[in-house]
């Protein structure tokens, strides 16, 4: 991961990123690109089984979606 942008932005990956500050961005491969529009204080982790988007404030919240996950049969994704 390279270091903030101007608008304290983070990405790992092929990115193009338009109106986006303190955006988190981690994409596996070169296949995909990752755009992004007026997004803020945002997560974006995409691998190649899952893509998760999620508000950085919430993020310590993220173990509820990892239950659902578990609950729902799709802990291949986790």
């Amino acid at each position: 991961m390279t270091g903030k942008d101007a608008d304290g932005n983070l990405v790992q990956g092929r990115a193009v990123l338009a109106d986006t500050r303190e955006t988190i961005i981690r994409s596996d491969g070169d296949n995909k690109l990752v755009v992004t529009f007026g997004l803020k204080d945002t997560l974006i982790v995409e691998t190649p089984d899952v893509l998760l988007v999620a508000d950085k404030k919430r993020v310590q919240n993220l173990k509820a979606v990892l239950s659902k996950l578990r609950r729902q049969g799709l802990d291949r994704f986790l």
